[in-house]
């Protein structure tokens, strides 16, 4: 956490959950009105190109009228998407995310939800730039503390956000109007990729498999979309332009390509990938140059 700790003591909620759990939690951090300001500006300015056309429409006949009839629809669907970041906008007024080694605490306007990390079961990291803006980059932190940072261009004017799981199946949003939003991030995966770490070996190592998504980690080998291949002959996996790439030991892939958000958890899947496949180094055929 940065010394220059944003200024968090603004509701009595809050306040007093801050003072049952201490004052220095891992990470903090509120709204970052320029970055969400500057995301919404392309829809709020769909406004102004809309109510031109719009105005014309009214003073206007002939092909000119439908041409302008035309410009006030297309502009009209960028002006609802505006009305909506303004909407989002002003929902993240006051809007702050604490993250403490037990739970995570979230405060949207007057409303505040706490999360236990125990009573968390995945963790996504999106955008919604897609695979051909963005960069997912696989970092494993501290030991079993794994965690996926994304990376899209503030002037692209796409939107980041970190789902949060539930046990029950629901899911809360930390979105990328935050400060530091990335440190956010890392934290929320890093707690819940360190408590399901041990968990998912355990369930492996006694012969179950482990399920990500469209992929499953067997004892016996890695499948995807019931395309199964032995891990001695698993060559290697990586990130790609925002896809999950399997590669076999014959440089055949290995399923088909998906894209990082279809994952839960992809940090800790990436991280047991890893670590499996060092277990077969040894039993894997040795490649030889041409």
């Amino acid at each position: 956490m940065s010394d220059e700790s944003p200024n968090y003591y603004q509701t009595r909620g809050l306040k007093s959950l801050i003072e049952a759990y201490g004052d220095n939690p891992v990470e903090v951090s509120e709204l970052n009105f320029r970055h969400a300001l500057i995301k919404a500006i392309p829809s709020l300015f769909a406004f102004v190109l809309f109510a031109v056309p719009f105005t014309f429409s009214f003073y206007t006949s002939g092909w000119l009228n439908w041409t302008s009839i035309t410009f006030a629809v297309l502009f009209g669907l960028l002006a609802l998407k505006g009305l909506n970041a303004m909407m989002q906008l002003l929902s993240h007024i006051n809007y702050k995310v604490l993250v403490y080694r037990d739970r995570l605490i979230i405060q949207r306007n007057a409303q505040i939800q706490e999360i236990a990390w125990d009573d968390v079961q995945d963790v996504y990291v999106k955008t919604s730039a897609g695979r051909n803006h963005t960069r997912y980059s696989w970092m494993p932190g501290y030991p079993k503390h794994v965690f996926m940072r994304t990376d899209t261009p503030l002037m692209d004017f796409h939107s980041e956000w970190t789902a949060v799981v539930l046990s029950d199946g629901s899911k809360v949003f930390v979105t990328g109007f935050l400060i530091d939003y990335s440190d956010i991030s890392w934290a929320i995966q890093g707690e819940v990729n360190s408590r399901r770490y041990d968990s998912a070996f355990e369930r492996f190592d006694s012969g179950q498999s482990v399920t990500f998504g469209p992929m499953t980690l067997h004892p016996d080998g890695i499948e995807i979309d019931d395309e199964k291949v032995p891990w001695k002959q698993h060559f290697c996996s990586w990130f790609d332009n925002g896809k999950l790439v399997n590669v076999s030991q014959d440089n055949e892939a290995i399923g088909p390509y998906y894209t990082t958000d279809y994952f839960p958890n992809v940090a800790l899947l990436s991280k047991m990938i890893s670590d499996i496949s060092e277990r077969y180094e040894s039993q894997r055929p040795k490649q030889t140059e041409d």
